[in-house]
């Protein structure tokens, strides 16, 4: 039986924009904060309310600017030691009987895979992180607001939209 399970987004508002670095365009860009009201549904009929929830989305590629994309370097050294310890365990097991293709397959498949893998981490460059890359952003400049054009408004508590009222961070 097909379960249809999952969480449903009603009231999605825009709430704030401010410029960040996406890790997805790997650039400086504008992102916005939608604000949502959480559901979680079974066949589509609502069960449970999850309440109110913010998320920021980057306005050029639409994922979370700040959600790592690809494999970490730990990632790849803790497949390092997987492949190192599967390419010795095949090398140290003597093939015998009917396991002699299956031993040597795991022999040549893991030390290959071991070497790519080596080869991936040498070749990972040194980026830097998300902390650095946002404190070389300057402070945002907009005198209007992107969606609607009016006049941003300053307050202490930062700048607002005089037309949607829209905060700019």
């Amino acid at each position: 039986m097909v379960l249809a399970f999952g969480i449903n987004r009603f009231a999605l508002k825009r709430s704030a924009f401010r410029d960040d670095y996406c890790l997805s365009c790997r650039k400086r860009r504008m992102s916005e904060q939608i604000r949502f009201f959480a559901v979680m549904h079974l066949f589509w009929i609502p069960l449970v309310p999850l309440g109110f929830w913010k998320r920021w989305h980057c306005n050029v590629c639409g994922e979370d600017p700040h959600r790592q994309v690809g494999p970490r370097r730990s990632m790849k050294m803790i497949g390092i030691i997987v492949l190192a310890l599967i390419a010795l365990a095949g090398w140290v097991t003597p093939p015998e009987g009917e396991i002699y293709t299956f031993i040597w397959g795991m022999r040549i498949v893991a030390t290959v895979l071991f070497l790519l893998t080596v080869r991936s981490i040498r070749r990972h460059p040194k980026e830097p992180t998300l902390k650095q890359r946002l404190a070389e952003l300057s402070p945002m400049d907009r005198t209007d607001c992107p969606f609607c054009g009016a006049s941003l408004v300053v307050s202490p508590g930062g700048s607002v939209c005089s037309g949607c009222g829209i905060k700019a961070l």
